[in-house]
């Protein structure tokens, strides 16, 4: 090779080096200067639902054809889809996660079957391989390969029997309750290698469900309302006097709605935007609901950012317990709407509004660490009431929710951050979740300061928001907030605030 070629070949090898390291660096540039022209990358796909559904007031069912477009985002090819249909929990009575002494409240007129049946099951327009398991087949999988990231259309084609109950998911004289009612896709464990497959216990809701966009089509007699996550638009009624309901929610952990005949409503909004609507058997109650709503959705705007939805409903319903809180839809017992009731509706507004944010916005494994939506959801709501009434008032409200929680044995070793499915009943999942987690809470924030405990709050809903959270998040957002290191003291505290039972503890300061 002569000495010119070779000058020649290290001047192109210069250029080409040159080139590159240009590119980068343009690459680089790009990559900072796009997001602040609101060009950054494109968001993650979401799976997105659609439910047309057939109401038959008479026979209490509902026929109904879902078109669930799948995305695999597991990040691992896979040969089959696990879908949670926790409808299939009113199949037996023995499997209803209904504690004994609230079972006459339940079903007052005694227990009457329902549930899900298939009619078909298709994949990319093919008819599937699929398969129940689990307690009262609550779980449903469905053959189906796909890569990660790739899409696939399952459709499902089912009936849907609904009995006249009080529980979560029924009919009564209020109207109809539609939660956790059609298969919705498992979310998939990246620790575990697997799909999460959680039964509904007395305890708690037990669905972990990724964000995904929804659209739901229903018709009903005129007169009727639907309250429901996400926007429902009425048509014009027809010649029969039917109205077309269709309802749209995007980027929605997951989707409920309820619909009535026997309602009043009151509408309002937040400082921050967010509208809300108040439905109820009364005018008085729907404007006592709508009120308490307003006043405590507005303060965890101001703390914790959107809710996540543009609306916000509730609406009273025959549910046995004080409420449930489903994204952008609150059911608030019937019991509490009475007049003498204002003080206990208030209460249990506030605590059902702050699970928009810890529960909604935030996700979490409900059965393994139902702390994260329950516990933190209800010491929010205390903290609503220090900003309202000091924090004498504050302590007063702690005091009567958690002293006597903190001075009973409880048998198995029961603690904070215990799986769900090891309660028994409900009474003992609030005593020790809720009412001991309140305290677990109150003494961090003892510790942190109020202000800066608020603030990481804040910082835990940003960081997790539309994402399913652990123990870790939340510690990180503590220690990110402070540039402390709480997570050795979280989880000790979890653990052993139940030490409170060995002292003869008169008052929590």
């Amino acid at each position: 090779m002569s000495k010119k070629s070779r000058k020649e070949k290290q001047s192109l090898t210069i250029r080409v080096l040159a080139i590159v390291l240009a590119a980068l660096l343009i690459g680089m540039i790009v990559a900072e200067v796009l997001p602040v022209f609101g060009l950054a990358e494109a968001e993650t796909p979401r799976s997105a639902y659609s439910l047309d559904m057939a109401v038959d007031l008479e026979n209490q069912a509902i026929a109904i054809r879902e078109r669930l477009d799948y995305v695999n985002g597991t990040g691992r090819p896979q040969d089959s889809v696990w879908l949670n249909v926790y409808a299939n929990t009113l199949r037996r009575s023995a499997a209803m996660p209904v504690d004994q002494d609230e079972w006459n409240n339940a079903f007052p007129g005694g227990y009457a079957p329902g549930g899900v049946d298939f009619i078909s099951v298709r994949v990319n327009g093919e008819a599937a391989d699929w398969g129940m398991s689990g307690a009262s087949e609550q779980f449903m999988r469905v053959a189906c390969e796909t890569q990660p990231g790739e899409r696939a259309l399952i459709e499902l084609s089912f009936n849907l029997l609904l009995p006249e109950n009080n529980w979560a998911l029924g009919w009564g004289s209020l109207g109809w309750r539609l939660v956790n009612f059609y298969p919705v896709a498992a979310v998939y464990d990246q620790t575990a290698g697997d799909f999460v497959l959680n039964s509904w216990t007395a305890a708690t809701d037990p669905l972990m469900s990724e964000p995904a966009d929804y659209t739901a089509a229903l018709t009903l007699p005129e007169g009727w309302i639907v309250a429901a996550t996400g926007e429902a638009s009425a048509s014009a009624p027809d010649g029969d006097g039917l109205v077309r309901w269709t309802v749209r929610a995007e980027n929605a952990r997951d989707f409920s709605l309820c619909f009535s005949r026997r309602m009043n409503g009151r509408r309002g909004g937040t400082a921050g935007g967010l509208a809300v609507s108040a439905w109820a058997s009364t005018g008085a109650a729907a404007q006592a609901m709508l009120d308490a709503a307003l006043s405590a959705a507005g303060t965890y705007e101001a703390w914790f950012g959107k809710m996540g939805f543009d609306e916000l409903e509730l609406i009273e319903t025959d549910y046995l317990r004080e409420g449930l809180s489903k994204p952008g839809i609150i059911q608030v017992s019937t019991g509490l709407c009475g007049l003498p009731k204002r003080a206990a509706l208030e209460a249990a507004v506030a605590r059902l509004c702050a699970a928009q944010w810890f529960g909604g916005a935030v996700g979490c494994n409900p059965e393994k660490e139902p702390w994260l939506a329950d516990a933190v959801a209800g010491y929010a709501a205390l903290l609503y009431f220090e900003e309202k009434e000091g924090y004498a008032g504050y302590l007063k409200r702690l005091n009567d929710q958690s002293l006597e929680a903190l001075q009973i044995t409880l048998p198995g070793g029961l603690t904070v951050d215990s799986a769900a499915s090891r309660f028994t009943s409900r009474g003992e999942y609030e005593l020790v979740v809720i009412d001991r987690g309140a305290v677990v809470l109150h003494e961090t924030r003892d510790l942190m300061g109020r202000e800066a405990f608020i603030a990481a709050l804040a910082r835990y809903v940003d960081d997790n928001r539309g994402k399913n959270a652990s123990i870790a998040s939340f510690a990180a957002a503590l220690n990110e907030t402070t540039g402390r290191r709480w997570d050795e003291y979280i989880v000790s505290q979890l653990q052993m605030i139940s030490d409170y039972v060995n002292q003869r503890l008169e008052r929590i300061e």
